[in-house]
């Protein structure tokens, strides 16, 4: 069914709990092992490798005959949804002391400070940075890759963009339909879909709304030309 190795990957809040669910259920109904990178033991051999961090690419595991799809997001939505996101969610790594915070946490660095604004301009110096960098390390040039928007996904009613990713994973055009139901049962869009901590938002271009000139400012001051590498709308 599959001629060769596939990697998924994510970055934080770029719909990593969509991808996970959608593809270790369908190496489960096709019987294909999959490997989630960041938590599990590396196994013998694998079919699938899911990393919420994208890392596999400077991990070298992308081979020659791998296929690759990598989940993006604005870089301006990443940095609206991550600061809400940090003040309340419950991940272990949000409550460590940190010395370059005074020996306050992450947490409780960024819900100190009093204004949305200040916790977005936060984001864009710490994790939100991190993320934004390593999306504009990845090489779309790379004919083994395909980079795909969440902002696309969470509206895409038809899986068109499911149905290329598929197909460009190199799965059989006759499991495809079975692939694309999986997808289904987890999209946005499915009657039964239950939200969840790390699904926040439902539309894209958050940042319309949320960033004004001197937001836009200081996103490029920070990132430049980021934006449009990415793809996206300036």
């Amino acid at each position: 069914m599959l001629a060769h190795p596939v990697l998924v990957g994510t970055f934080h809040k770029t719909g990593t709990s969509l991808m996970r669910k959608v593809f270790r259920e369908v190496a489960k109904k096709h019987a294909l092992r999959f490997w989630r990178r960041s938590k599990d033991r590396e196994p013998d051999a694998w079919d699938i490798c899911f990393d919420d961090h994208s890392s596999f690419l400077e991990a070298g595991l992308l081979g020659k005959r791998s296929r690759c799809v990598i989940s993006i997001r604005d870089p301006r939505d990443i940095v609206i949804s991550a600061a809400r996101y940090h003040v309340w969610a419950r991940e272990p790594w949000l409550d460590v002391p940190r010395r370059i915070y005074n020996g306050r946490s992450y947490r409780e660095a960024i819900a100190s400070l009093p204004t949305e604004r200040e916790r977005f301009i936060f984001e864009m110096d710490n994790s939100s940075g991190g993320t934004i960098k390593r999306m504009l390390a990845i090489d779309q040039a790379d004919e083994r890759i395909l980079v795909v928007r969440l902002d696309d996904l969470i509206v895409d009613r038809d899986y068109v963009q499911f149905g290329r990713i598929f197909r460009f994973l190199g799965f059989s055009e006759e499991v495809v339909p079975s692939c694309l139901a999986v997808a289904r049962r987890h999209s946005l869009f499915d009657k039964k879909f239950k939200s969840n901590d790390h699904v926040q938002h439902t539309t894209p271009a958050l940042w319309r709304t949320e960033f004004d000139d001197d937001l836009n400012a200081e996103f490029a001051s920070r990132f430049g030309s980021a934006i449009e590498q990415l793809g996206y709308p300036s």
